[in-house]
């Protein structure tokens, strides 16, 4: 029998909730905040990315020259661009261009060439920056040469550069190019001086000078030509008479053809380089040189083809085709004998006619025409001994006597054998007599001093000649009669000496 137990209601409530808790699942522990929040955060909702606007960057403008154009009017009228050209004869031509943001107080700087060589260079200052320039590059038809022109200016850092050209295509055969007094240097003739040798423009000359022994001096116009028919006026002022002067032509790049002339009555013509010097005609007496005057020489070109003329007395024509352009000039030289002082002046230039190259017969030597670029072999003119040379310069002497008596009685026809026998004696050859015996240089020394005595004392009366004739003064008549007695003496004094 069991036995029940007696329990109060309240202790079998506390027991109740006992049970109960005993059943219950443990709670997660709960990290305490170490912050309270102040607000709770309202839900987050996506929104579209609002566009950033870039700052805008504005350009530095840069520094510019351009449009360089040519024209024959500071207007700029009818300007042409890189490429024009102008006919020959153009009076004035005149470069302009535009510049943009340059510096401050910059300035153009104009170079103007005229086929590779230098003609202009000149500085020009701005006062703004940004605008328009004009300068003249040509101001007289004189500097108008015919050739390719090239242009650049530059300011700073900046440059722009064109061509144009002055051209002789179409113009007629006779057509004058230059003109050239050498009343001053214009066109930039080269000069200078140096221990040994000068070249300068003075009281309306070109003149040349050589101080020494083996010397020579030469001086260039700044063109480059193909054909051309140029003429000058020469003078040998001091020095021995086999001194040389002449004519440079097609000179370009260390070569080109040369003719040569002395007073001692010869001529040749040659090419040359830096390298070598060849005879194309080789040394040539002629009648047409006249010894201590004015002599006008004359290069007439036109493509392979040259004539050559003394005092309008055509000497030489050839053909030669090796050097197709180049510049014009002058030299003069000598050889063991110092001190050369020759003169140049009244230079002409045209364009060649065809009649001047057409072969005219002289009694001065004339070469043929050659086909090929090689040097034509020529013989070299046999020397005579000195001994006859002195005797037929003493019979010359005596022929020239006899032609003064008849030409001062009136005989104006004795001009042509006076004339005859007077260049035969100036124009006696030299010698180099420095390794013979004493008598042979004393008997040579007679003989150069007779030819001296001829040209000083008769060449007046070899103008008057020359000028077409007339009757000498009485004062010259006598002068030049006792030249050639005493002439006449000296060389019969040189040929004794020489055993004659």
């Amino acid at each position: 029998m069991f036995r029940q137990s007696r329990r109060s209601p309240l202790s079998a409530i506390a027991l109740m909730f006992l049970l109960a808790a005993c059943n219950a699942p443990t709670p997660a522990p709960v990290a305490a905040p170490t912050e309270l929040p102040t607000s709770i955060p309202p839900t987050a909702t996506a929104l579209p990315p609002t566009a950033t606007t870039e700052p805008t960057i504005t350009p530095t403008p840069k520094p510019s020259l351009s449009h360089l154009m040519f024209a024959d009017n500071p207007d700029m009228t009818e300007a042409q661009p890189d490429g024009a050209k102008f006919d020959l004869g153009v009076q004035t031509v005149y470069a302009g261009l535009d510049f943009a943001n340059l510096p401050a107080k910059s300035k153009i700087r104009w170079v103007l060439t005229r086929d590779d060589y230098e003609v202009l260079g000149a500085n020009e200052y701005l006062t703004t920056t940004t605008g328009s320039a004009t300068r003249v590059l040509i101001d007289q038809p004189k500097l108008a040469l015919p050739g390719v022109y090239k242009l650049t200016a530059t300011a700073g850092y900046w440059g722009v550069s064109a061509s144009f050209t002055i051209d002789v295509t179409g113009m007629k055969p006779g057509t004058v190019v230059l003109t050239e007094r050498f009343d001053n240097n214009d066109l930039n003739w080269d000069a200078y001086s140096d221990d040994g040798s000068s070249v300068l423009i003075d009281r309306g000359q070109l003149q040349i000078s050589n101080e020494e022994a083996n010397s020579s001096a030469s001086s260039y116009l700044g063109a480059v030509l193909k054909d051309f028919d140029v003429s000058v006026a020469v003078q040998r002022i001091e020095g021995a008479r086999d001194g040389f002067y002449g004519i440079l032509f097609r000179q370009l790049k260390g070569r080109g053809y040369a003719f040569e002339v002395t007073d001692n009555g010869y001529f040749n013509v040659a090419t040359w380089t830096d390298q070598a010097y060849t005879h194309l005609i080789e040394w040539t007496y002629s009648s047409a040189i006249k010894p201590g005057q004015i002599n006008s020489l004359r290069v007439v070109a036109r493509d392979d083809k040259f004539a050559f003329y003394i005092n309008e007395q055509q000497v030489a024509i050839l053909s030669d085709d090796r050097y197709q352009t180049g510049s014009i000039g002058f030299w003069a030289g000598n050889f063991k004998q110092a001190g050369l002082k020759v003169t140049f002046d009244d230079m002409i230039v045209t364009l060649p006619e065809e009649s001047a190259l057409a072969a005219v017969p002289t009694k001065a030597a004339t070469i043929l025409p050659r086909t090929t670029s090689a040097p034509a072999p020529t013989a070299k003119p046999q020397t005579l001994p000195l001994v006859d040379v002195v005797a037929r310069t003493r019979k010359a002497v005596e022929s020239l006597g006899g032609a003064l008596d008849r030409l001062y009685g009136g005989g104006f026809e004795a001009c042509a054998p006076f004339m005859a026998d007077y260049n035969a004696v100036v124009g006696a050859p030299t010698f180099d007599v420095a390794a013979q015996p004493d008598k042979v240089q004393g008997a040579y020394a007679a003989y150069r001093q007779a030819v001296a005595l001829i040209l000083d004392k008769i060449d007046a009366i070899a103008g008057v000649c020359r000028k077409g004739g007339g009757m000498p003064g009485r004062l010259s008549f006598d002068l030049a009669r006792m030249a050639v007695n005493d002439a006449g003496n000296l060389l019969i004094g040189a040929l004794a000496a020489l055993g004659q």
